[in-house]
Formats: C-alpha cells, sequence, structure tokens
C-alpha cells in the first residue's frame, strides 16, 4: 500500500449537538451547514497536530512536512486530510521517504553527516558527498563498482546511488504512536469549534 490512513473520530458533545438542533428547529440541512465549518477546520487541525508531533520526534521542517503551504502538494509528506461521515482521516504516503538533505546534510572531510532523530546524535555517510543534478541537490555515495563510460558526459564516471533518504512521515507516527495525543487535542479543539459555531448561530438568530 502506497498510503498510510490515519483516522480519528469527530464526535461531537452531545449537549452542544443538542443545543444546536434545538436552535436551528431540528432541521438537519440547516444542522449540517453549521457544522461543515467546525468539521472542516478540525481535519486541517489534524493535519497540522501530525505535522507538530512528527517534527517533535524527528529533525524537519514543517514546509517540508505539509509542502510549502501549498494544497496537497506533489512535495509534500503529509498529503491531504478531509473528514467523511464525522471521520476525520489524514494522508500520510508509506513511501515517500524525505532526501537526507531534508535533515541538515553536511559535507565534511570523512563523508556527509546528518540527523534524523530530533537531540539526537548526527549519522556519518563514509565516503558521502553531496552533489547537484539536474537542479536538484541531493546526498548519495558510490556503489563500489568499477567506474564505466558515460556517453552523456564524454568520461569516465564512477557509478553511484542516490538520492539517500531518511524516514517516512508515516514511520516516524507509527513508531512513536502518535495517534494517542493527536486524539487527545482534536477532541478539545473539535469541542471549541462546535462552540463557536452555535454561538454564530445565536448572534445571527439575534439580529447581531
Amino acid at each position: 500500500m502506497a498510503n498510510g490512513m490515519v483516522s480519528f473520530r469527530a464526535v461531537i458533545d452531545k449537549g452542544d449537538l443538542q443545543e444546536l438542533s434545538s436552535r436551528l428547529g431540528g432541521m438537519q440541512k440547516k444542522i449540517s451547514v453549521a457544522l461543515k465549518r467546525p468539521l472542516d477546520r478540525t481535519a486541517k487541525k489534524a493535519q497540522s497536530l501530525i505535522a507538530k508531533e512528527i517534527m517533535a520526534n524527528i529533525n524537519i521542517k514543517r514546509k517540508d512536512l505539509l509542502g510549502s503551504n501549498k494544497k496537497n502538494s506533489k512535495s509534500s509528506l503529509i498529503t491531504k486530510s478531509a473528514i467523511v461521515n464525522n471521520t476525520v482521516t489524514v494522508t500520510l504516503p508509506k513511501r515517500k521517504r524525505p532526501q537526507l538533505m531534508y535533515f541538515g546534510a553536511r559535507q565534511t572531510a570523512r563523508g556527509v553527516t546528518y540527523r534524523i532523530k530530533k537531540g539526537g546524535k548526527a549519522s556519518l555517510i563514509k565516503g558521502g558527498f553531496i552533489i547537484t543534478s539536474n537542479g536538484v541537490t541531493f546526498v548519495t555515495k558510490r556503489t563500489g563498482e568499477p567506474k564505466r563510460f558515460s556517453t552523456r558526459s564524454n568520461q569516465m564516471i564512477s557509478p553511484v546511488v542516490g538520492p539517500l533518504r531518511g524516514a517516512s512521515a508515516w514511520g516516524v507516527y507509527v513508531k512513536n504512536n502518535l495517534g494517542k495525543q493527536i486524539r487527545f487535542e482534536l477532541t478539545g479543539y473539535l469541542k471549541t469549534q462546535v462552540r463557536q459555531a452555535i454561538n454564530n448561530v445565536i448572534r445571527k438568530q439575534a439580529g447581531k
């Protein structure tokens, strides 16, 4: 499976739901409209919270997880969030592992150092090096195979492997069991959003 789906049940407080229903005369369509914004915001919040918890565990930037604020960016490691039938889902591509450049890779005399775990020790790829090809900078290393002639560059080259990559967002989420904390925060966030929706209905009914 290429993607991992993280799901959270969006449970609306019964008292809040009853109050909203009462103020809207029990009309299901109006209730659904009033709840759309709180639920959509909760879905986006789930995506943000997962990014926050992942950043607390590995040395990666928010923009690299969420794709520079572009909706469903192809470069993002957390690709989308949605809510269907009161279930919030966030998609974490299992096979999309960020290049080591995302983890502070630096060239040294011995090779390339990088740090994946937040606050952890730096790792070293002996003999590794950083190159730029077709406008993309990445970490690689030689395979140890004999040099071969490249018709493209018209010279002898040493075969390399790469780009070398680190941990996926999905792997970090599962390994560190991040769901419990995120579920707790989402519950409180959803309640706040629903309460705001109720207050909006009250203001509209009061003509304010």
